[in-house]
């Protein structure tokens, strides 16, 4: 269930007033919640990029080949 909630055009239109304050409060509220797990996605991608990415820079200049096969092929 993705959180938001279908609504045709006439029963909008026969809405009341606080039920469609409601309305536009709930379907506010799961974006907000939507855009703040992407972003907790994102940093925790970016984190791992760049443990990968660091570990991959180091074999190079270390020049330990093995080593860097060993972090390509996780």
């Amino acid at each position: 269930m993705n959180g938001f909630l279908v609504v045709d055009k006439e029963d909008f239109e026969n809405m009341t007033s606080k039920q469609r304050e409601w309305l536009f409060y709930n379907t506010l509220r799961a974006l907000s919640e939507g855009v703040k797990s992407l972003k907790t996605a994102h940093i925790r991608w970016s984190l791992i990029g760049g443990v990968i990415g660091g570990g991959l820079i180091m074999a190079c200049m270390l020049g330990i080949p093995e080593l860097m096969l060993k972090i390509v092929s996780w």
